[in-house]
C-alpha cells in the first residue's frame, strides 16, 4: 500500500531506462534529431532529417543553407548522477531532471538559395525592374561546422491526450550554451523550442506507461521524479 499511496496502480521509469528509449527512438524515426536545408543532409544516402528553410540572408531574397543535429542527448532524473556538473544558474531540484547534449550546426558557406519573398506595400519592388539574383562568392562552398555543449533542467507534466486520457512528459524549463559569446541567448532560445518540440513528440500515454493491460486508467498523482525515476500513480475506473 505504501508504493500506491492508496492509489490502485503504481508505475516508475528509470532514467536508464528512458535513455535507452530515446536511443532506440533516435533509431526509428531519426528526423526529429537531425534538420536541414538540403544540400546539407541530403549528401548522406540513407539519412533520415526534418527539412527546414535556409537561414535568410539580409539584402537579398535568399538563404544560406544549414543544419542542426543532435549528436547525443542524456536525461538525468533526480538525484543526480555522481560527476554530473550542471553550469550556474542551473541547480537541480526537487521533481526535476537535468539533460546534457551536444549539437552540431553547420552552414553551406558560399551557397545562397533563392527565397520567396511576400509582397510589401511599402517597399515593392518596380514589377519591369530586373529580378535580383542571389550572389556567389566564387562558386565555391565549403561545410563549416560548430559543435555546442548544452544543459538544461526541467520537469515532468502531464497533458490532456485526443483519446480522453494524458500523457505523461518532460518539459525543458531552463537551458545554458557556453562559449557563444554575445549570441548565447538567442541560441539558448532556439535550442529551448526545439529539444521541447522533440521531447514533445516523446510524450506518452499514462494508461500504457502505468501497466496498459488494465481496461481503464485515470492519473490519480504525478508524474514526479524522484529517486532516478519518473512515477505515476493512477486508479482504475
Amino acid at each position: 500500500m505504501a508504493l500506491t499511496n492508496g492509489h490502485h496502480v503504481f508505475a516508475g521509469l528509470h532514467e536508464d531506462a528512458f535513455n535507452k528509449f530515446i536511443k532506440a527512438y533516435r533509431t526509428a524515426r531519426p528526423k526529429y534529431f537531425y534538420y536541414a536545408c538540403p544540400p546539407l543532409g541530403a549528401g548522406s544516402p540513407g539519412v533520415d532529417f526534418w527539412v527546414i528553410p535556409p537561414l535568410p540572408v539580409p539584402g537579398t531574397n535568399a538563404g544560406m543553407p544549414i543544419s542542426v543535429r543532435i549528436l547525443d542527448a542524456l536525461l538525468d532524473f533526480r538525484p543526480a548522477q555522481a560527476g554530473l556538473h550542471l553550469p550556474a544558474p542551473l541547480v537541480l531540484g526537487p521533481n526535476q531532471f537535468a539533460f546534457t547534449a551536444t549539437l552540431e550546426v553547420c552552414f553551406l558557406c558560399g551557397a545562397l538559395i533563392a527565397m520567396p519573398v511576400p509582397p510589401d506595400d511599402h517597399n515593392r519592388e518596380n514589377p519591369n525592374s530586373p529580378k535580383r539574383r542571389p550572389p556567389q562568392k566564387d562558386g565555391r562552398t565549403s561545410r563549416d561546422c560548430a559543435k555546442l555543449s548544452v544543459w538544461a533542467i526541467g520537469h515532468p507534466v502531464s497533458t490532456p491526450n485526443s483519446v480522453g486520457g494524458r500523457d505523461v512528459g518532460l518539459h525543458i524549463d531552463k537551458i545554458i550554451v557556453k562559449d557563444v559569446g554575445a549570441l548565447e541567448s538567442l541560441i539558448e532560445c532556439y535550442t529551448e523550442t526545439m529539444i521541447n518540440s522533440l521531447l514533445d513528440a516523446l510524450r506518452y500515454p499514462v494508461e500504457k506507461f502505468a501497466l496498459g493491460s488494465f481496461a481503464s486508467l485515470s492519473l490519480a498523482d504525478g508524474p514526479l521524479i524522484a529517486d532516478n525515476q519518473l512515477k505515476v500513480w493512477a486508479d482504475i475506473s
